[in-house]
């Protein structure tokens, strides 16, 4: 770590003009459609979450994001603490109820 409480980047860390490092990663839906985003790795992934279901016409509350098959907790969980990389893909999935044999 440097001295700064910043952690050093590595080669494959994008830095921004202000010397934070970023961390580029996509959220992909379901009909295989990105959107891409790149974010401090020690902010909530609410943020880029909420701002995803903006631009794609969704209710936050609706969906789930997955990382490698988990479920991920934007509230709690920032791209540090999940140790995403760059280039990284998150799947956003429709939360569905229901579909029982009294569906049918």
């Amino acid at each position: 770590m440097a001295s700064n409480g910043k952690r050093k980047a590595s080669e494959r860390d994008e830095i921004s003009s202000d010397d934070s490092v970023r961390i580029n990663f996509s959220i992909r839906a379901q009909d295989g459609s990105r959107v891409f985003f790149k974010v401090n790795p020690d902010r909530y992934l609410k943020i880029p979450f909420k701002k995803y279901c903006q631009k794609s016409n969704l209710e936050y509350e609706t969906v789930t994001f997955l990382l490698e098959g988990k479920r991920i907790n934007g509230n709690r969980q920032t791209p540090r603490t999940l140790k995403l990389k760059n280039g990284a893909e998150i799947d956003v999935m429709k939360q569905q109820t229901g579909g029982g044999d009294e569906a049918l």
